[in-house]
């Protein structure tokens, strides 16, 4: 898990390092839904890496709480909490969990 949780905040790091100085809004919002999406999955999936709060870190540390407004932090919360409520009624709390870890490369699995 630490594996996966290390190549998460690289990637976003990279791509918030390089967006952030093109269009720092839509990176922040990239951040938060990232974190958001990591926050619902840590509830709902048992994934314990605590990802959600280091993304947290990262949108406050990068400005964004300055940048990003309330409303539209807010609609993203709805629009991922909607998406992936909607596929874990359809799947089932426990497939849509083992779906959702088969999609981490194996090279990443603890």
């Amino acid at each position: 898990m630490k594996h996966i949780i290390t190549l998460i905040v690289l990637l976003v790091l990279c791509t918030t390092t390089n967006a952030l100085c093109a269009d720092k809004k839509d990176e922040c919002l990239r951040v938060i839904g990232a974190g958001i999406y990591n926050s619902y999955l840590e509830g709902n999936c048992g994934f314990n890496g605590g990802v959600s709060d280091m993304l947290n870190a990262m949108y406050t540390e990068a400005g964004c709480r300055s940048i990003v407004e309330q409303n539209e932090v807010d609609s993203t919360i709805k629009e991922v909490f909607d998406d992936s409520n909607k596929r874990l009624k359809a799947m089932g709390k426990k497939s849509f969990a083992v779906e959702i870890k088969k999609r981490i490369p194996i090279w990443l699995s603890p």
